[in-house]
């Protein structure tokens, strides 16, 4: 569904994926696990669109609800992938971040495998690079709920993708529970990073979208963050 103009928002079987469209780019924020490449292609016909359409897939992190299908994705459309440099060495072997508990972990690390991205479709972005001229889609480090986590703003459209490293329950914003995080400290540092950016739209990797929050909210969790 269209969220706000340009943003629409796609539930994948785990977690959300977003599409941004304008006259000039069709940017995909994180492709779902694998099966979830048949939603996006579906999607993107309801709306008149294709799945080769997409010019840019930009990655959070590399769990399997994110990037699991991302190598398919690539694979439809061409399209370069752009992430930090500790998530594309995962992408390159199919292999999700060290950050849940010991039995998940194992199975992700032996079963739920997903399928290698070719690194030369990889562009690798530092901290606080820019990606996009016309929309500034810049991406911040926010490490946290895993080691290799990073999010995308654009202070153009007040917009933030934060991937994990903030959720919305109840219409509410929350910051990444302490039973998949792998680093507590790191994760609330991060999220109070985000929310110092008081964006207008927080596009959060599970949960709705959120744009209706006041600055008192913001302020709130950022408190309870820094205690």
């Amino acid at each position: 569904m269209e969220v706000i103009t340009n943003l629409h928002w796609i539930k994948g079987l785990f977690s959300n994926i977003f599409l941004w469209i304008d006259e000039e780019e069709l940017i995909l924020v994180d492709s779902g696990q694998p099966g979830d490449a048949r939603r996006i292609s579906n999607y993107l016909i309801e709306i008149g669109k294709s799945i080769s359409d997409i010019t840019s897939i930009l990655i959070t992190h590399a769990d399997y609800d994110h990037a699991g299908t991302v190598a398919t994705v690539h694979e439809q459309c061409g399209a370069p992938v752009f992430t930090s440099m500790t998530t594309a060495q995962l992408l390159v072997v199919g292999k999700s971040p060290e950050h849940m508990p010991g039995p998940i972990q194992f199975l992700l690390n032996t079963v739920f495998r997903y399928r290698p991205l070719p690194a030369d479709a990889i562009r690798v972005v530092d901290d606080g690079e820019t990606i996009s001229d016309k929309s500034q889609w810049r991406l911040l480090a926010t490490p946290g709920h895993s080691p290799d986590h990073h999010s995308f703003w654009s202070p153009v459209h007040s917009l933030l993708f934060a991937g994990d490293a903030l959720s919305t329950r109840g219409n509410q914003l929350k910051c990444s529970p302490k039973r998949n995080t792998a680093d507590m400290a790191a994760a609330h540092r991060s999220a109070m990073k985000l929310l110092l950016l008081s964006p207008a739209m927080f596009a959060c990797g599970h949960g709705p979208p959120i744009h209706d929050h006041s600055s008192d909210q913001l302020l709130m969790l950022y408190r309870e963050l820094e205690d």
